[in-house]
């Protein structure tokens, strides 16, 4: 237990920076594009890898004991698909974009978006330093994660911590369940919620289907207003275990929109000399978050 744990935690860390691409690009990169004109996803429907349950009226605490006995960590994980950044009116067409995401725990991740084999964006964590690369606008951003963070507004109001952890929202919500405390619990006809406290009056909730216990939405609120959204679609069993999301849609306070769908996932993958690679600079500005903020 100690050591799924241990693995858990490693994955909430570089999983929040493995999509944090994402929410930059959306929030940054895409400045005039709002809001999908209608969801991307409002005519999807969930797809599980997983066998319905025999039992469908469970307590938090049985919840919670099945959950850790399916968790199952990969050293990393690769994702190839595709990404629609929306826009609001019919003028301004959905963008679509190529995506490749690698993420190694504890500390290792490289996001890219192309278009037309051009990168449009590239993202790379090393340790707590990161960079972002806007390369239509001839920007690298770089700094630290915590530093990112102190910037709201740099993510469109999306908080970095709740939502970028969903690649692995099973595990963000087992740390949640072992760190104590009394979270709510509902439960409807089709479906279980778990709402934890925020500090100043905020709440996340957790909403898990009865049928296998996936999260199929995860919501978080400041008082009454919702802030961030996250819509789960699709999720993979990959090599029989791994089990991970590749259709998700998120939302921010702010109209960040974007719709992620993975078509290939790998995982277990070595890091290479490429991921490794640092981003160019030579054509690029230098710019701090703290810059970025400013520019808002």
């Amino acid at each position: 237990m100690r050591s799924v744990r241990r693995r858990i935690g490693e994955w909430g860390r570089v999983a929040s920076v493995a999509l944090l691409a994402i929410v930059v690009f959306s929030a940054v990169g895409c400045r005039g594009l709002g809001r999908f004109a209608g969801r991307a996803d409002e005519r999807m429907s969930f797809q599980s890898p997983l066998p319905p349950l025999a039992q469908r009226h469970l307590s938090l605490t049985q919840i919670a004991r099945h959950l850790t006995t399916r968790a199952q960590q990969a050293d990393s994980v690769r994702l190839q698909g595709e990404l629609i950044v929306g826009a609001a009116g019919r003028r301004n067409p959905r963008q679509r974009f190529d995506l490749l995401l690698f993420a190694k725990p504890p500390d290792f991740a490289r996001v890219r978006a192309l278009q037309n084999g051009a990168t449009f964006f590239d993202v790379l964590l090393r340790g707590q330093n990161l960079e972002v690369a806007l390369v239509p606008e001839r920007t690298l951003y770089r700094g630290s994660v915590a530093e990112l963070r102190q910037y709201p507004q740099v993510l469109g109001g999306v908080d970095v911590r709740e939502l970028l952890d969903s690649l692995f929202v099973e595990s963000a919500l087992l740390r949640k369940l072992w760190r104590g405390g009394e979270p709510l619990f509902y439960a409807s006809r089709d479906h279980y919620e778990i709402r934890f406290a925020l500090p100043r009056g905020g709440e996340e909730r957790y909403r898990l289907r009865k049928a296998d216990l996936l999260v199929d939405r995860y919501q978080r609120f400041v008082g009454n207003r919702r802030v961030a959204e996250i819509r789960f679609w699709r999720y993979e069993l990959v090599e029989s275990k791994y089990l991970i999301p590749t259709q998700i849609a998120l939302e921010g306070a702010s109209g960040a929109s974007v719709l992620l769908s993975a078509n290939q996932v790998s995982v277990n993958e070595p890091v290479t000399d490429a991921l490794r690679a640092p981003i160019p600079s030579a054509d690029l500005q230098v710019k701090s978050f703290a810059e970025a903020a400013r520019e808002f």
